[in-house]
């Protein structure tokens, strides 16, 4: 039976089953649970189940029911959430087994029973001189540790190489995925002990491990029976390999290879096991890396689609945001920006002008030569803002973009509508800021070439770099000019006589 436990106060491991009667939570005696706190209104909430769900709802308190420190309206319950009302903490109990029904045993004879701290597995310095079940458990957690801790792809393989190469006394470890519609297999990192070493990868090993979908160690290639006639073998002097296939829901997506070219070091069965269990770890987080990037394009590509349906009321507006969304996402990365604020700041340059579905009168503000944050065009840029914000409000990628937008008008020199400076605008704010303005600048330039357009919009955004726009910013707008990046995009301006310029 489901149950809250009072943890702390008068009342301290007081449990009230859940039936099918709502526990009313409060001061008032009538109330199922009686807690005299200073903070609890006489009815200050509920606990009710519905089917096998058990849910908590707010009375109406004078100072809120907080559920995992957040404070709620109606939330559902789930096993170990914490409760606060007031000073009171309960802890809720989804279990369905009482325990009374648990089995205990003491065990005499503990010589064969492992214990570990987990202060021990973290530590870094302890490794190779444990006995082989303390050091491979130390292992696979600090390599745990590292995919949890890793914000892509890219970043879990530049950390778990060389861990792996460490760990298995390792020359060389390659990492390669394989492509489910041609079954070809491509190389993703690698990690190797030696300077300009030769990388000695055998294709015949690699295939008779994912042909036999099995982990594949070798003492000696060389004289190993199974490919001690393979040419590539015996050229590249090939001796103690580990290859193990990555399987991800019954499916071959790659493999990690691990080599060793010392006749001296030779992996074990020990060795061997230690590699696959830390493949499927790694073939794990690399497939949940890329689900979550599939999610991510297709949530692009729908926000696109359904920006150019807005956009295309408007042709002052067409392709606006699309550009933008480049402009800064080139930027960002150009400043070495993480991969979860680069996609936030593309986001928030997609979405920025959404707000034109509010007021199509705000989309006829055109720079016309004026100083940009005049008063009329200032208060409609804050009703522009206020709109977008509202619009997307609700979104899942809200959070993360709404200081963005919240911001994006606000420029180093005070002159956006709230008069912000410097450090008081959020970073993502000065990049979408400065994209915004290089799109108006571009756009409102009388000339036929869009090159033409940028070199002359640039030469104007570095004018007024360190002053009204981030220095740094302006800086990778610029190199990406010159490399080219800038012009990666091939959305096209809004004709120059359409969007005001010369009038």
């Amino acid at each position: 039976m489901a149950k809250i436990r009072v943890k702390n106060g008068p009342l301290q491991d007081k449990v009230i089953e859940i039936t099918d009667d709502p526990v009313v939570i409060g001061r008032d005696p009538s109330c199922a649970l009686q807690i005299m706190d200073k903070g609890a209104s006489r009815q200050h909430a509920e606990v009710f189940r519905i089917g096998e769900m058990c849910f908590l709802r707010d009375l109406e308190s004078r100072n809120g029911t907080f559920l995992n420190d957040e404070r709620v309206e109606e939330e559902m319950l789930r096993e170990g959430d914490r409760v606060q009302i007031g000073a009171t903490i309960l802890v809720f109990d989804a279990s369905d087994r009482s325990d009374s029904e648990l089995e205990f045993f003491d065990e005499e004879d503990t010589s064969s029973t492992l214990e570990l701290k987990l202060e021990d597995l973290t530590d870094l310095t302890a490794s190779q001189g444990d006995g082989g079940e303390v050091h491979r458990l130390r292992a696979l957690y600090r390599l745990g540790r590292m995919i949890g801790e890793a914000g892509d792809e890219k970043g879990l393989i530049d950390k778990v190489l060389p861990f792996i190469t460490q760990q298995l006394n390792a020359d060389l470890v390659y990492l390669f995925t394989r492509n489910p519609d041609t079954g070809a297999i491509s190389p993703i990192g690698s990690y190797t002990t030696k300077v300009n070493q030769d990388s000695k990868i055998s294709r015949s090993i690699i295939r008779r491990a994912i042909v036999d979908k099995r982990a594949i160690l070798t003492s000696d290639a060389m004289s190993d029976g199974r490919f001690k006639a393979q040419e590539s073998i015996v050229i590249k002097g090939i001796r103690s390999v580990i290859c193990v296939p990555l399987s991800v829901s019954g499916n071959l997506s790659g493999v990690l290879y691990v080599a060793s070219d010392s006749p001296a070091l030779v992996f074990s069965d020990d060795e061997l096991e230690l590699a696959a269990a830390m493949a499927d770890q790694v073939g794990l987080a690399i497939a949940n890396f890329r689900m979550m990037a599939a999610q991510r394009d297709n949530l692009m590509s729908t926000i696109k689609s359904l920006v150019r349906a807005v956009e295309m009321h408007d042709p002052t507006s067409r392709g606006r945001s699309e550009r933008v969304s480049h402009y800064a996402s080139v930027v960002a990365k150009k400043l070495g920006l993480s991969n979860e604020m680069q996609q936030n700041i593309r986001l928030a340059g997609l979405l920025h002008n959404i707000g034109i579905l509010a007021d199509g009168d705000l989309a006829s503000f055109a720079r016309s030569g004026k100083e940009l944050f005049d008063s009329k065009k200032s208060s409609a840029l804050q009703a522009r803002v206020n709109a977008t914000l509202e619009i997307i409000n609700g979104m899942e990628c809200y959070n993360n973009i709404e200081k963005t937008i919240s911001n994006m008008y606000e420029r180093n020199d005070g002159s956006g509508p709230n008069g912000l400076k410097e450090d008081k605008i959020p970073p993502s704010a000065k990049i979408l800021g400065l994209a915004i303005d290089f799109d108006e600048m571009a756009n409102t330039i009388s000339e036929e070439s869009e090159k033409v357009r940028l070199r002359e919009a640039l030469a104007e955004i570095g004018r007024q770099s360190g002053r009204k726009y981030d220095e740094s910013a302006v800086k990778a707008l610029l190199t990406a000019h010159r490399d080219n990046t800038l012009h990666s995009y091939t959305g096209s301006f809004a004709p120059a006589e359409e969007s005001g310029a010369g009038k």
